[in-house]
C-alpha cells in the first residue's frame, strides 16, 4: 500500500487543509481537538497534541481509562453479536489473557514498557506479561503525562457532524490546555473545517438528560476495531441449535470441559483460542478457509476445500485441524468443504475478526475527503499498533498547528489511494485487505511508520530549534520528530515469526534469534531512559510486586 493513501487515513482532512493554506510561516495554529476513545490510542494521541500546544478534550465512553485492555465481567446478550440492541460491550479481552507480542515492542517511542518506568504499577515484569500489566502501563504513562485530567469518562460520542463553512459563532467550547491562535475559537483554523460534536452520559439513549453540543477544530477518531464482530454466511448458522459465540464475547475455557468444540479462524486469535479451549475440551476441531504463512492470501498452503490442511506446529492430539465449514443443520451436525460431517460437535466459537465501526458517523454516509480535520487513528491490521498510533497522532499534532510540512492535496491522495487498490488486484489481494500491513503487503509497517515520519518533519529551513518538545531520545534528529529505534524493527521481526510456529512455547522459551533482539532492545529502553525523556516520576527502582496469576496463557491481538 502506497503511503499516501495510508497518510490519507491517518489525517485525510488536515493534509489537504494544510498542502492549501498552511499557517503563516513563523505561526503555530493552536487548535481544539476532540479525542474520541482514551484507550492505548486515545491517550498517546492526546500526549502528541499536547506537545504542540493544541486544546485536547478525551471522550471516554467507559467508567475507566484504558481501552480494551480493560477486562469487562460483563457480556453481550448476544453472544455472537448479531443482535447489538441486548447491549453492548467494549471490551474483548479475557481474564488471563498474555500479549503475544515482547513488552518492549509494546511500548510508546518516548515511554519504555519496562517495570522501572511504570511508577511502581508493575506486578508482572515477565517479557510477554498478562493484559493487566498492560492497562497498567497506559495508565502510568496517563499518569506521567498527567492525562487523566483531559478525560471525561462514562461519556459517548453520539454524533459527530461538519459545521457549514459558512456558519458558526467562532466559539470552540473543548477545554483543554491548549494557548495561542484558535484555541478557545479566538481564530477560524486555517482549514475553515469544524465540527460539531454531541455527547450524551454512557448508556443513554436520545434525548437524554446530560447531552451536551460543542464544536471543535478538528477530531481524532480512537475508538478500536476489536468490538464489532464479523461472523460469515454460512447456511444454517443462525438456526443452529447449539450454543455458539464470537470470540468477543470469550471469556475462558472452563465452560467447555469435555465437550466437542469447532473453533472457527486461523489467525493469530483463532490459533491461542483452539488453544485455550482445548486445555478444558474433550477435543477441538480447528477450521479455517486457509492457514496463515508468510505469502498472501492467494499462496497460502492450505486447502479450503478437498485435502487435508497442513499440520500445525507444536501439535496437541485433542485438536484436529479441518477445512472450512459450509454448512451448519438443524440436527446439530456441521458440513465441512471437503464433504465430511462432523457429529457431536457441542458448541463453536466463531474467531473471525471484527469490521470498522464508527456509529456516531454513520449518518454522513461517506465522509468528504476533502474536509479538513476529522482523523481516524489505527485503523491498520497486523501491525504493531503503540508506536503507529503514536506515530500518527504526531503527523495529525503536527499537521494542525503547520509544524510539518505542507502535506499533498486531496486530488493527489486520490489518485494514490486509486493505485494502492490497484495494486491490491494486480497481486492477487482481496480489497478487504486495504489497511492490513502484514510482510506480503505492497506496503509493509515499517515502511509506512518511516513516511509517518518524513511526513510530520518541518520543511526545510524551519527553525528546527524551536520545533515541538522532544529533542533528545527517540528524537534524535533534533527536529523534535519521533522516529522508531532500529532496535524495535529488529526485535518486531525476529518475535513475530515465532507466534504461529511455536504457539505454546513462545512466551517462555526464546529461540536465540529472539534472545539477541530482546538484550538489543533492554540497551535501548536503558538509553531511553538516560536520555531524559521519559518523567522522573514514572522512574522506580523499587522491588517489583509479585506476579498476578502467572500460569495463566492467552495472546493480544495483533
Amino acid at each position: 500500500m502506497t503511503v499516501p493513501q495510508h497518510l490519507d487515513a491517518v489525517a485525510p482532512h488536515a493534509r489537504q487543509a494544510h498542502a492549501a493554506s498552511p499557517p503563516r510561516r513563523g505561526r503555530r495554529f493552536r487548535a481544539s481537538v476532540a479525542v474520541v476513545g482514551a484507550g492505548q490510542a486515545g491517550l498517546v494521541v492526546a500526549r502528541e497534541l499536547l506537545k504542540e500546544g493544541h486544546s485536547v478534550t478525551v471522550i471516554e465512553a467507559g467508567p475507566g481509562i484504558g481501552g480494551t485492555w480493560v477486562v469487562s465481567p460483563q457480556l453481550e446478550g448476544d453472544p455472537l453479536g448479531l443482535d447489538r440492541s441486548k447491549g453492548r460491550v467494549h471490551s474483548s479481552m479475557y481474564p488471563g489473557l498474555r500479549t503475544n507480542l515482547p513488552r518492549q515492542l509494546m511500548s510508546y517511542l518516548d515511554f519504555p514498557f519496562v517495570p522501572e518506568a511504570m511508577g511502581g504499577a508493575s506486578h508482572d515484569p515477565r517479557i510477554y506479561p498478562l493484559h493487566s500489566e498492560v492497562l497498567a502501563y497506559v495508565e502510568a504513562y496517563a499518569d506521567a503525562h498527567d492525562l487523566r485530567r483531559l478525560v471525561e469518562l462514562n461519556t459517548e460520542v453520539a454524533r459527530i457532524d461538519p459545521l457549514p463553512l459558512d456558519t458558526g459563532d467562532d466559539q470552540s467550547d473543548g477545554a483543554g490546555a491548549g494557548e495561542g491562535p484558535g484555541a478557545g475559537g479566538a481564530e477560524r483554523p486555517p482549514w475553515g473545517q469544524r465540527w460539531r460534536v454531541l455527547t450524551r452520559s454512557a448508556g443513554g439513549g436520545e434525548g437524554a438528560e446530560g447531552e451536551v453540543v460543542r464544536e471543535f477544530d478538528s477530531v481524532a477518531v480512537c475508538v478500536g476495531h476489536h468490538s464489532d464482530p464479523i461472523l460469515p454466511e454460512i447456511p444454517g448458522l443462525r438456526e443452529w441449535p447449539g450454543p455458539q459465540l464470537h470470540v468477543h464475547s470469550f471469556r475462558g475455557g472452563q465452560r467447555f470441559k469435555g465437550q466437542r468444540v469447532m473453533v472457527v479462524g486461523a489467525s493469530f486469535s483463532g490459533e491461542e483460542i483452539a488453544r485455550h479451549v482445548a486445555d478444558h475440551a474433550d477435543h477441538v476441531f480447528h477450521s479455517a478457509r486457509s492457514w496463515p504463512s508468510n505469502g498472501p492470501p492467494a499462496g497460502r498452503s492450505a486447502r479450503g476445500a478437498g485435502g487435508a490442511p497442513d499440520a500445525p506446529f507444536e501439535g496437541r492430539a485433542n485438536i484436529t485441524r479441518v477445512p472450512i465449514a459450509t454448512e451448519l443443520r438443524a440436527d446439530g451436525s456441521i458440513v465441512l468443504a471437503d464433504g465430511r460431517v462432523l457429529e457431536g460437535i457441542d458448541g463453536v466459537v466463531w474467531c473471525t475478526g471484527y469490521k470498522y465501526s464508527f456509529p456516531f458517523m454513520e449518518h454522513l454516509g461517506l465522509v468528504d475527503t476533502t474536509a479538513p480535520s476529522l482523523a481516524l487513528i489505527g485503523l491498520s491490521w497486523r501491525a504493531i499498533r503503540p508506536q503507529q498510533f503514536q506515530l500518527q497522532g504526531q503527523l495529525l499534532a503536527r499537521a494542525l498547528s503547520g509544524a510539518a510540512a505542507p502535506l499533498p492535496p486531496a486530488d493527489e491522495l486520490l489518485r494514490a489511494a486509486e493505485a494502492d487498490l490497484l495494486a491490491l488486484d494486480a497481486a492477487g489481494i482481496p480489497r478487504r485487505y486495504a489497511h492490513c500491513m502484514a510482510s506480503f503487503m505492497p506496503q509493509e509497517e515499517w515502511a509506512y511508520n518511516t513516511a509517518l515520519v518524513a511526513a510530520a518533519r518541518p520543511p526545510p529551513g524551519a527553525d528546527a530549534a524551536a520545533d515541538g518538545e522532544a529533542v533528545g531520545g527517540p528524537a534524535k534528529g533534533g527536529d523534535g520528530v519521533l522516529a522508531p529505534p532500529a532496535w524495535l524493527i529488529g526485535l518486531a521481526k525476529a518475535s513475530s515469526s515465532v507466534i504461529l510456529e511455536r504457539p505454546d512455547s513462545f512466551r517462555d522459551d526464546f529461540i536465540p534469534a529472539v534472545v539477541a533482539a530482546l538484550e538489543a532492545a533492554d540497551e535501548g529502553c536503558d538509553e531511553l531512559i538516560r536520555s531524559g525523556v521519559v518523567p522522573a516520576s514514572a522512574l522506580v527502582r523499587a522491588p517489583l510486586a509479585k506476579v498476578v496469576d502467572a500460569g495463566a496463557v492467552g495472546a493480544a491481538a495483533h
